[in-house]
């Protein structure tokens, strides 16, 4: 089966940010990954043209392996690949000393909490990994002011379509709920609304 070519901006309709994976943009990716609708994976492609992994920032505790005479970097416990192998095999594992950097915070514009992971909080690391949100677009999130159902207050919920998993919009907790507990059903919402249109009117009536 023929590999499509690697392209310069997301391959989604009006969608121009750079790809992630699969020539779809980070939030394109992930939704199309749980809709299970993902294009084929891209051909092998020259070093020279090899999209970078981002690289993770150092967390260990220590620069240098703990092995006496050995200067090779950590990667788990303070000890490199190899002293790490050797005294897992031997059971001699020192106790675990992965901790965060003290005043790493999260990447997110804005955000004054302490980075979790992929340097974000646990707030917008969870957003990002549920909605396919990128760190650039989490910021217009913590911005919302109103439920765009009702124009009331927080605390807000992220709605989303449960089929395609797309995002819909920002609504507080009661209109999440009354909607979700509606079964997201049109012809139920218009019978609700009916029905009170009409209980009123007829106490109008009788109060008249």
């Amino acid at each position: 089966m023929a590999h499509p070519a690697k392209a310069e901006a997301c391959t989604e309709a009006g969608c121009g940010k750079p790809p992630h994976s699969r020539n779809l943009c980070y939030k394109h990716y992930y939704v199309h990954k749980r809709a299970g609708t993902l294009p084929p994976k891209l051909a092998d492609l020259p070093a020279s043209q090899r999209k970078p992994r981002r690289v993770q920032r150092q967390l260990w505790a220590a620069q240098e392996c703990l092995e006496d005479g050995c200067s090779r970097k950590p990667v788990a416990r303070d000890l490199c690949g190899l002293h790490y192998q050797r005294r897992t095999q031997a059971g001699t594992l020192p106790p675990k000393v992965r901790k965060p950097l003290a005043g790493v915070k999260c990447r997110v514009d804005g955000c004054a909490a302490k980075a979790q992971s992929r340097e974000m909080c646990q707030r917008h690391y969870q957003l990002s990994q549920r909605y396919g949100y990128s760190a650039d677009e989490l910021p217009a999130l913590d911005a919302r002011k109103a439920c765009e159902a009702c124009g009331g207050g927080g605390p807000f919920h992220n709605d989303h379509d449960h089929a395609t998993r797309r995002n819909r919009g920002t609504l507080c907790a009661g209109c999440n709920t009354a909607l979700g507990l509606l079964g997201e059903s049109m012809p139920r919402m218009v019978g609700l609304l009916s029905y009170l249109v009409r209980h009123q009117r007829e106490q109008e009536r009788l109060g008249s």
